[in-house]
């Protein structure tokens, strides 16, 4: 990107959302022990939501295997980190994935 990374883009948007209390427990896909709105876990025990405005779900799509790419990204606030090549029945399964999480 031409003015920041993704990573500083990533911290930007958590910066922001938390300038403005809209920034809350990054939820985590359902594959890696997270809750959807299916799931079991009560509405009372999830991150408090407004009505109004929910965290971003940034996914990090990169070239890199590195697991310090990983970790980076992972730490700068992305939900998820995704390497190419992606086919689209894998990119159609995650899409499904975040949006159930959401």
């Amino acid at each position: 990107m031409p003015i920041m990374d993704g990573i500083q883009a990533t911290k930007e948007i958590r910066r922001l959302e938390e300038a403005n209390h809209r920034s809350f427990t990054l939820v985590t896909p359902r594959s890696e022990g997270g809750y959807s709105p299916s799931s079991s876990v009560s509405a009372e025990s999830r991150p408090a939501i407004t009505p109004f405005h929910s965290s971003v779900i940034i996914v990090a799509l990169t070239a890199s295997t590195l697991q310090s790419d990983r970790v980076a990204a992972l730490a700068a606030g992305c939900n998820d980190f995704l390497t190419k090549p992606v086919t689209l029945v894998w990119l159609e399964k995650k899409i499904i994935e975040w949006g159930e999480s959401a």
